[in-house]
């Protein structure tokens, strides 16, 4: 399951999330099927959420996954410059 339709599944499905966005049920559908929510609908779907005790963040529209993995181990320190001069 893709992170489009586990946001869709939240709302107690599409016809629930499309009545919710005012929009068809076959563009909210589009969503799941693409895996993909339009950036443009990502802060309206967080604030519906919100109304309806459906708790959302940014992770739920960011799946780690879906990242660039960094080009280095983000938990260790960049070396400092003054060494590198050294």
């Amino acid at each position: 399951m893709n992170y489009a339709q586990k946001i869709i599944q939240r709302f107690g499905g599409v016809r629930a999330l499309a009545r919710l966005m005012e929009r068809p049920t076959s563009t909210v559908g589009s969503w799941g099927e693409r895996g993909s929510i339009p950036d443009e609908d990502k802060a309206r779907i967080m604030a519906l959420g919100a109304q309806h005790d459906i708790c959302l963040t940014a992770d739920d529209f960011f799946p780690r996954e879906l990242l660039p993995a960094p080009d280095r181990d983000v938990t260790t320190p960049a070396p400092d410059a003054r060494e590198d001069a050294a």
